[in-house]
């Protein structure tokens, strides 16, 4: 495995990585995220030319540059760490890994890499009830302030915990 910087022409692999752990972790009939929610509105593949363009115009942040990473496997990305600095100085950030290579230390290389690439306090955004909170809690995350509701359009919402590694 290799992990290196993102750059622009990995932008469609980031957006699918995203999206496809989205529709596998997302879908919460009780908030109106279904399956069908996910896949024709909040994570539709193939990427849309704005979420191309969203992802292009955060690695040109000068604050960002060098921290949106990449891990490939025989040239296939099969995961990511987003970065994109808030205007209050806090690194706020994403892993996705493909699930063909779930558990097998990808998210973690990222993530580490990271961590040690900044002394800034990085802080996630996450589904409250994704199990990934457990992976980023392993990392030295914490949750911060109290859970809200996230509303991707009207009548769709997610309950969401911050999780943040102060340094």
């Amino acid at each position: 495995m290799d992990i290196r910087g993102a750059t622009e022409a990995d932008a469609e692999a980031v957006q699918r990585l995203r999206k496809h752990a989205w529709r596998a972790r997302y879908a919460h009939p009780e908030t109106g995220v279904t399956q069908s929610v996910l896949e024709n509105e909040l994570a539709v593949l193939p990427p849309t030319d704005e979420d191309l363009a969203q992802y292009r115009a955060m690695l040109a942040k000068p604050a960002n540059r060098g921290r949106n990473l990449v891990a490939v496997v025989d040239g296939r990305v099969v995961g990511t760490v987003t970065y994109d600095r808030t205007d209050e100085g806090v690194g706020d950030i994403g892993v996705f890994v493909a699930e063909s290579h779930d558990g097998t230390g990808v998210g973690d290389a990222l993530l580490d890499r990271l961590i040690a690439s900044t002394d800034e306090t990085l802080e996630v955004a996450i589904f409250a009830r994704n199990p990934s909170r457990a992976f980023y809690r392993r990392h030295g995350f914490s949750e911060f302030g109290q859970e809200f509701d996230h509303e991707f359009r009207a009548g769709i919402s997610l309950p969401v915990q911050r999780l943040r590694l102060a340094r």
